[in-house]
């Protein structure tokens, strides 16, 4: 379901619209432009789909917890691995009625249940991302909003 997927490969360049994203979720996280708890840093890397460990990313980071640090990370991490339709298609299991809409009680259910198991708190980061009404979302419009953020659309 995670659209910014982790892969060993060369970096990529980050996108405006990109840079400007990761700026904006780091800020919500840092304090004097900086995320000195490696802890807090794990979590902000796994809300936006990554699944490092502190350890893992001591290594990455080396001493750059601030933003460019971040963003460098980013930039390494960025691939396209699935298609919109990809996507699109693994949602359509839990699409019971076949209107595009997911229930945001399955989405949970999946992301704490299913592939990288997350914790009550990384579902609610991802979660609190996505637009719903009435208890579902149109999941055609979060792929393409994804895809816009990560840089495919």
């Amino acid at each position: 379901m995670v659209l910014v997927l982790a892969v060993v490969g060369h970096p990529q360049s980050l996108s405006e619209d990109q840079k400007a994203f990761y700026t904006a979720e780091f800020n919500k996280c840092a304090k004097s432009g900086m995320i000195s708890n490696l802890n807090d840093f794990a979590k902000l890397t796994r809300a936006l789909g990554q699944n490092y460990t502190p350890g893992e990313l001591q290594t990455k980071l080396g001493g750059s917890k601030n933003l460019q640090g971040f963003l460098d990370l980013m930039s390494q991490t960025l691939v396209h691995e699935d298609t919109n339709q990809d996507v699109i298609e693994a949602f359509k299991v839990y699409d019971k009625d076949g209107n595009g809409l997911m229930d945001m009680v399955a989405l949970r259910f999946v992301l704490l249940n299913q592939g990288d198991k997350l914790d009550n708190e990384q579902a609610e980061a991802i979660m609190s991302r996505i637009s719903s009404h009435n208890g579902s979302f149109n999941y055609h419009s979060m792929v393409e909003q994804y895809s816009k953020m990560s840089g495919r659309g």
